[in-house]
């Protein structure tokens, strides 16, 4: 019998989860912005998962902004960040331990001109905040840095890393890629560990909100994926 160890990358999807792709695809297909029944049904669906992620995230419904897959929303993060930014730098720290779906976007930018710090981790996988401090300069618009690694497992400092930011004066945004820390467990011997690292991820948004204004807050992003959490899989297109 093979045995699947690559659920650090995907995993397979639960049965609550295929019941309840199968039933949205099959009998809530509705159009949510429709006046019609079958799409208003759809909205009101969509409303409350919305609110029960935003539920498990502690943030409010609205600032949730649903992709197609994680690396999408990395994607657009990255992206938009440094085009809101282009008029005041272009400079942008990340690690060198980040997902594919940031390194890339990251890359295409240095290509177009844009100047990239990478962090490196140490020999244990941890990357330190006072590293981020040294690379933060005044042109620096973009910080990326994921809350746990996809490859060691590690806690990355995020909210060390916006505190820098706000103790900086800096006008850079922070972008979290939270995909490995978002976990909900399906089974006796995942569920504590996942429990605790879902827990990590609402500690270092607790402690995020805490040291960010309200300006920052709304130009924080976070991504997050059900692929890694035994829902259906996205694409992934850097």
């Amino acid at each position: 019998m093979p045995v699947y160890l690559d659920n650090a990358a995907t995993t397979r999807v639960c049965p609550e989860a295929a019941r309840a792709a199968l039933e949205a695809m099959t009998e809530g297909y509705g159009n949510p912005s429709s006046g019609y029944a079958l799409g208003q049904a759809a909205a009101a669906a969509l409303k409350e998962h919305r609110a029960a992620v935003a539920g498990r995230l502690g943030c409010a419904p609205e600032e949730l902004i649903f992709t197609s897959c994680g690396t999408e929303g990395d994607n657009w993060a990255v992206r938009a960040a440094a085009e809101y930014g282009r008029r005041k730098g272009r400079h942008i720290i990340t690690t060198a331990i980040e997902h594919a779906a940031v390194l890339e976007p990251v890359k295409a930018l240095a290509a177009q001109g844009y100047e990239v710090t990478y962090l490196k981790p140490d020999r244990s996988g941890h990357v330190s905040a006072d590293a981020l401090r040294a690379a933060l300069r005044p042109d620096t618009v973009l910080v990326s840095m994921m809350l746990v690694n996809n490859e060691l497992g590690t806690l990355l400092p995020v909210a060390e890393a916006a505190q820098a930011i706000r103790d900086a004066g800096s006008p850079a945004l922070l972008h979290c890629d939270a995909v490995q820390a978002f976990l909900d467990g399906k089974t006796e011997d995942e569920l504590s560990k996942e429990e605790a690292m879902t827990r990590a991820l609402k500690r270092e948004l607790k402690r995020l909100d805490q040291s960010l204004s309200p300006q920052w807050m709304a130009l924080e992003g976070t991504r997050l994926d059900d692929y890694f959490a035994y829902g259906p899989e996205g694409g992934e297109t850097p």
